[in-house]
């Protein structure tokens, strides 16, 4: 075992939680969205990230973009049309299957008065919804590689 995986066991074994993978659905011919059943609440407040283990040596950080308390159901939005461990980890996940992982950590989205918000983000931040948009808002949304 390399002195890497040692790290992310270590880490994991002291912080880590388990999940499990309740559906994966492909949105696109990139983007997947991921339902896990969480084993204990999520202490969650709006645009935080999940940093899941996505190999031994991995882990990615991934926004929750909706959380049901009632059921602990979480859901992420990952883009998984390119290469890279946490494309290949997504792609192969199946129900059942236990998803390691830590958090949630990260910023808040402070509310605002302003009639216009300005939300930039590469692919990774496609659940950049988390932003909590009432339903029956208007939005102009540009997403240059769908």
């Amino acid at each position: 075992m390399s002195l890497k995986e040692k790290a992310t066991a270590f880490l994991m074994g002291r912080m880590g939680k388990t999940a499990h993978v309740r559906q994966v659905t492909a949105i696109d011919h990139r983007l997947l969205q991921l339902e896990m059943q969480l084993s204990e609440p999520l202490a969650w407040r709006s645009c935080q990230h999940l940093k899941c283990q996505v190999s031994s040596t991995a882990l990615r950080d991934y926004s929750v973009a909706h959380y049901n308390e009632n059921t602990r159901i979480a859901t992420l939005l990952i883009d998984a049309g390119h290469p890279g461990s946490g494309s290949e980890w997504t792609r192969q996940l199946a129900p059942g299957d236990p998803v390691s992982y830590m958090g949630p950590g990260g910023g808040m989205h402070q509310p605002t008065g302003a009639s216009q918000l300005v939300c930039i983000g590469d692919a990774s931040a496609m659940d950049i919804s988390c932003l909590s948009i009432t339903a029956g808002t208007r939005i102009r949304a540009s997403i240059p590689w769908l």
